[in-house]
C-alpha cells in the first residue's frame, strides 16, 4: 500500500518512478516557445514598412542598416503562445539588427501568463535571431535568460524554429524545439529535447518529437525517455530506466 501511494504522488506531480521531474521540460518548453514566438514577431514587424500582425506594433523600424529598433507584442487571442492556452501580457523586444534577417534581441515579458501552462521566463538579452525565407531560426543559451523557474538547469542551450508557413498570421506558426539543459552537481535532472513540435491547432503538449531526463547521483544513473503525444491531450509517454511505460500530464 505506502509503495502504490508513493507512486500515485510521483504521477501527479510529474514523476516517473526512476525520480525525474517533468518540471524542468515543461518550464523549458514553455520559455522556448514564448521567445523564439515573440522574437520573430518583433523581427518581422520591424523591417518592414508596416506591421506584420495585429499583436505585433514597432515604434521604431529599420529602413537601413546596422539598425536598432523596438516592438512590442501583445498577447492574446489573436497572438496566443505556442505553448499554453489563454496566453495575456505583452513583451518588448529592443533588436539590433546586422542586417533585415539577422539580429541580437532583448525582451522584457510584462504580465505574460497563460491559463493552463506557467510562463517562467522574465527577460532575455543576447538572443540571436536570424531568417531565411519563412524560417525564423532563435538560439540562447540558459545565460541569456532570467526566469521564476527554479528548475531549468543552470546550463541550457536552445534552438527554436518558426515557420511561418507563408502568412502573417501569428497563429499559424508551427514552432519546432531542439534544446539541451545540463545540471550542476549530483542529485540534480539534466534535460534533452529533440525534434518537439508545437502546432496552431494544440497548446498544450507538444505533438511530436521526443525527450529525455536524466538524473545522476553518487551511486546511480537513471533515465527517462519521452515522447510527446500526438493528440492535443497534454499528456507524453514516460518509459523509466527501470521499464514500463506511464502516460503522464506535462
Amino acid at each position: 500500500m505506502r509503495y502504490a501511494c508513493l507512486l500515485a504522488l510521483l504521477v501527479a506531480s510529474g514523476c516517473v518512478a526512476s525520480g525525474a521531474d517533468l518540471n524542468q521540460l515543461r518550464d523549458g518548453l514553455s520559455t522556448a516557445g514564448a521567445i523564439g514566438r515573440t522574437a520573430q514577431l518583433a523581427m518581422a514587424s520591424v523591417t518592414a514598412s508596416a506591421d506584420v500582425a495585429v499583436c505585433a506594433a514597432a515604434s521604431t523600424r529599420c529602413s537601413a542598416y546596422p539598425c536598432t529598433a523596438t516592438a512590442t507584442i501583445t498577447l492574446g487571442d489573436a497572438c496566443p503562445l505556442p505553448y499554453g492556452e489563454g496566453a495575456e501580457g505583452t513583451v518588448t523586444v529592443d533588436g539590433s539588427f546586422s542586417a533585415a534577417d539577422s539580429a541580437t534581441v532583448t525582451s522584457t515579458f510584462v504580465g505574460a501568463k497563460s491559463t493552463s501552462m506557467p510562463i517562467v521566463v522574465v527577460k532575455t538579452q543576447s538572443v540571436n535571431v536570424s531568417r531565411s525565407g519563412d524560417i525564423t531560426t532563435v538560439t540562447y543559451t540558459g545565460q541569456d535568460v532570467d526566469t521564476k523557474s527554479n528548475t531549468l538547469a543552470a546550463q541550457q542551450s536552445w534552438t527554436v524554429t518558426v515557420d511561418g508557413k507563408g502568412s502573417d498570421d501569428p497563429t499559424d506558426d508551427v514552432i519546432t524545439i531542439d534544446g539541451v539543459g545540463q545540471a550542476a552537481g549530483y542529485g540534480a535532472d539534466d534535460v534533452s529535447v529533440s525534434g518537439a513540435q508545437l502546432t496552431p491547432a494544440c497548446r498544450l503538449n507538444p505533438v511530436a518529437g521526443t525527450a529525455s531526463v536524466q538524473k545522476v547521483s553518487l551511486t546511480d544513473i537513471t533515465q527517462d525517455e519521452i515522447t510527446f503525444h500526438a493528440t492535443c491531450d497534454g499528456k507524453a509517454d514516460v518509459r523509466g530506466s527501470t521499464g514500463g511505460t506511464k502516460s503522464v500530464r506535462l
